[in-house]
């Protein structure tokens, strides 16, 4: 499909830098003049739409793993139709925008567009979300705080879109749908294999961290249904007894509007997995608002546990070059008592199944989606000597660096296909390439019902803190 595709013959100058030198025969048009705005009302029973920075817009319930809370109030709410242009106010320079495939309801903070006759959506919609990631918005709304925009209704003049022929813009959205579900399909593949390899290591992980290093060591019950049998001489305490801190943090006064491009990190459940503590997407606090946060400091050899949304549970501890940083309520905060417990074999061992376990049947709350301080201090910890538990964390780095290994590398994949996909979108909506002739021979039975979805390899951004976002403003963190 992708074979042979080669530039269009002639071109012309769109005095637009972020457009630069288009096919002759495009059109360049303000894209208020695209689309009309919808004004319309929400009815009893509609159910809320949600645009994602990825490029869905869809009912919330369409979305698995969703456990994002939603805004409680909803004066201004206005009513989005399946095939409307939804732009976020908040997130448009960062591509927050979509058509929507779904009816209901969606906040005033969103711009919902009616497309004009010989205006295809779809088309616009990517045409569009491909200037916001070249940062040309950004320029555009001067109103822009760190993550944080105010995209209005006069902004949609300062925005210059090339459009083909309502047929070519057809035959490009059915050709990036296409490349779409290719690329989809190569990530939900390799999403599995990734799956299985987690898998892998945490049975090695829970053998080491229940049974030891000694095949031959007697056995005791350990009083953990779920658990069993574990070497004689090992313990099994109360985690309370372990640390001397247990705590979470606050979204600061502002929420995500305190954010900087650069400070002290603040880590949010995002932040916290399995295999580490990941600092590529943090966002930052000025050193000066962390000094007044002391109490929430995090400390290298903390261990951090993530106690609400669809991540509860998952665990990592802080490495020892760690500098400064931060949480918020999200988060918890433990502090190992390093002579007792080695921070690295107490987050293995909570990330295994057993613990795991005991921390879902410890959630209040009548959408089970929280965990106390009190039931973390009650959270059963087995305990070998302190010796054991470095030889453990050795034998568990040794064991599992292959499978980790192979897990990077396959991670590496995916991020290189996306960058694949993102390229090739940029020249296609721009008409760096023609792909009229190779859309001609899409397989019908390629085509997708209703709507191309953009990018939805990605799950839902089920961790993602929508406390940090302002009053009404919560889906708007959603990426």
């Amino acid at each position: 499909m992708l074979d042979g595709l080669k530039p269009y013959s002639e071109y012309k100058n769109s005095t637009h830098p972020w457009l630069g030198a288009v096919p002759t025969h495009w059109h360049i048009e303000r894209l208020d003049r695209l689309f009309r705005l919808r004004s319309e009302w929400p009815v009893e029973g509609d159910q809320r739409v949600t645009g994602y920075l990825d490029g869905r817009v869809t009912l919330r319930s369409n979305v698995i793993g969703q456990k994002i809370k939603g805004v409680v109030k909803e004066a201004g709410w206005q009513r989005v139709h399946p095939g409307d242009f939804a732009i976020s106010g908040m997130n448009a320079h960062l591509g927050g925008m979509g058509v929507s495939d779904s009816l209901g309801k969606c906040s005033p903070i969103y711009l919902v567009l009616i497309p004009k006759p010989d205006t295809n959506a779809a088309f616009v919609s990517r045409a569009v979300r491909h200037i916001a990631h070249s940062n040309a918005l950004k320029v555009l709304v001067s109103t822009i705080r760190f993550n944080s925009a105010d995209f209005k209704r006069d902004h949609l003049k300062l925005i210059w879109v090339q459009t083909p022929s309502a047929d070519e813009q057809t035959a490009i959205v059915r050709f990036l749908g296409a490349v779409d579900r290719r690329v989809n399909r190569f990530i939900r593949a390799k999403r599995r294999l990734i799956e299985v390899l987690t898998e892998q290591k945490q049975a090695i992980i829970t053998h080491v961290v229940t049974r030891g290093l000694n095949p031959h060591a007697p056995l005791k019950p350990s009083g953990i249904g779920s658990l069993g049998d574990i070497p004689e001489h090992w313990e099994v305490i109360d985690l309370r007894y372990l640390a001397t801190k247990f705590g979470s943090g606050v979204t600061p006064k502002g929420g995500s509007l305190v954010y900087q491009a650069a400070g002290v990190p603040f880590l949010r459940s995002q932040n916290v997995h399995f295999s580490g503590l990941r600092l590529d997407k943090v966002a930052y606090i000025t050193p000066s608002l962390h000094a007044s946060l002391k109490a929430t400091h995090v400390q290298p050899r903390d261990v951090l546990l993530n106690i609400t949304g669809a991540s509860i549970g998952r665990v990592c501890h802080v490495p020892a070059d760690f500098t400064e940083g931060n949480v918020n309520q999200h988060v918890c905060i433990i502090r190992p008592r390093l002579a007792k417990v080695v921070p690295s074999y107490l987050a293995s061992f909570l990330s295994i199944q057993a613990a795991q376990t005991e921390m879902y049947l410890s959630q209040n709350g009548s959408s089970r989606e929280g965990l106390t301080l009190q039931a973390i201090r009650d959270l059963s910890v087995i305990l070998p000597p302190r010796p054991e538990q470095l030889a453990i964390v050795a034998a568990i780095s040794d064991r599992t660096c292959d499978v980790d290994a192979v897990i990077d590398r396959t991670e590496c994949e995916i991020d290189l296909i996306r960058e694949y996909r993102t390229r090739l979108v940029a020249d296609v909506v721009t008409g760096k390439v023609d792909v009229r002739a190779a859309a001609a021979f899409i397989p019908t039975e390629e085509e997708a019902n209703g709507l191309p979805p953009e990018n939805q390899d990605d799950p839902a951004a089920e961790d993602e803190d929508v406390e940090d976002a302002p009053a009404g403003d919560a889906e708007e963190v959603e990426a």
